[in-house]
């Protein structure tokens, strides 16, 4: 059975009372959820603790230790200002943040994108680990079925067949309309969460071989970050 979750990772508790998603930002507060770090202090060992080393990585640089090396900027969008900015300071170490500004309304994306060769034949199982964030967002709801999320996961595959297709996981800030929950879900907003696929190949059954994975964020104005994109074979 393939499986997916997201674990929500706290960092520290911040005061204040509600969430507020606006037509023009994303204003997060509260004691959201019910494992909060009542000390204040960052625990660097909570966004690894539970996760997988186990197997062969295919992402290279897959923690960002070397910040974008390996990956290549992707983005589109007709105005707008798009970022990807490295941060080694983070409760969940390197992390790369996906910064979008001044797009009145337009939508635009901005990611990094590393090709693969992951054969379905012989890594029949793949798993998925990844580590995400958001901390702001204008969008109020997921967009077009094209997808307009803050922070999303892409996989470009080919099938037996030859045609070529893709498959992309998206996330919002809780509190957020998800018009499409079969591709979109909603995640604590500032807080880092874990997102895990037990089978990736499961999630695209008529997948032969994972070509490309692609990270980044989509939409209007969006401030979100990722800290690591591991895809292990067992």
């Amino acid at each position: 059975m393939t499986t997916a979750s997201v674990k929500v990772l706290p960092v520290f508790l911040i005061i204040a009372s509600m969430i507020a998603v606006s037509t023009l930002t994303a204003a997060v507060s509260g004691c959201n959820g019910s494992n909060q770090d009542q000390t204040r202090t960052f625990n660097d060992s909570i966004c690894t603790e539970d996760l997988d080393q186990t197997g062969t990585e295919f992402v290279t640089n897959s923690d960002f230790t070397g910040g974008t090396a390996n990956w290549r900027k992707e983005e589109r969008s007709e105005t707008g200002t798009n970022f990807v900015t490295e941060d080694s300071n983070t409760a969940c170490g390197f992390a790369l943040s996906f910064v979008r500004e001044n797009s009145n309304g337009a939508t635009g994306l901005v990611g990094l994108g590393q090709d693969l060769r992951i054969e379905k034949t012989q890594t029949p199982n793949v798993k998925l680990q990844m580590l995400l964030r958001i901390d702001s967002q204008q969008l109020t709801s997921d967009g077009f079925l094209g997808g307009e999320t803050p922070v999303f996961i892409s996989f470009n595959y080919e099938t037996a067949t030859g045609d070529t297709k893709s498959y992309t996981q998206g996330f919002m800030v809780r509190g957020s309309q998800i018009n499409y929950p079969d591709r979109d879900q909603d995640i604590m907003p500032s807080y880092w969460s874990q997102y895990n696929i037990d089978d990736v190949f499961g999630k695209m059954p008529d997948a032969m071989r994972i070509t490309k994975v692609t990270i980044g964020g989509n939409g209007q104005d969006f401030h979100s970050s990722v800290a690591l994109v591991s895809l292990r074979g067992k």
